[in-house]
């Protein structure tokens, strides 16, 4: 193992000596600028204005918080969450989904999931729309709205 050891060394010395293994400048800036833009937070929902500003989370945010409550739920796997908001506009300068000025945000949630052969669906499905509108105004201080659950599958435990 001690050789193994030193032929390694030798190697990732000469690597970093070689001219030809050099990265060229700035490939670390391109990299992260590729990596950052492959980054899909879908639309901001503006969730609160304040005398210190706005309150907005990223679609992609809100999915994650709903997704977390279909994984308490025992024989549920949520899948894809999709979130829409009415009735609002668009302010597609800012990329951001905001309700009629005066009210609260109206989510409509359409989460699919793969449910268990063994699970009551209408009851368990029933005790993930209330984990949701438990764990949203909780978490971040909306209402759920409209819960569209779709089961489109069917496991064994």
């Amino acid at each position: 193992m001690q050789q193994l050891k030193k032929a390694t060394h030798a190697l990732a010395e000469s690597d970093q000596q070689d001219p030809q293994l050099k990265p060229r400048p700035g490939i670390t800036n391109t990299i992260m600028d590729i990596a950052r833009a492959e980054v899909r937070r879908g639309q901001k929902l503006l969730v609160r204005t304040t005398g210190y500003g706005t309150i907005e989370i990223s679609e992609q945010a809100l999915s994650t918080v709903i997704r977390r409550a279909a994984t308490a739920i025992p024989g549920i796997h949520s899948r894809r969450c999709r979130i829409d908001i009415l009735p609002g506009t668009n302010d597609s300068s800012k990329n951001t989904l905001t309700a009629n000025p005066g009210t609260d945000p109206e989510l409509i949630i359409n989460l699919r999931v793969a449910a268990s052969a063994d699970i009551n669906i209408p009851h368990t499905i029933a005790a993930l729309r209330r984990e949701i509108r438990n764990v949203l105004p909780a978490g971040i201080g909306i209402d759920a709205g409209t819960i569209n659950i779709t089961v489109e599958d069917l496991y064994d435990v």
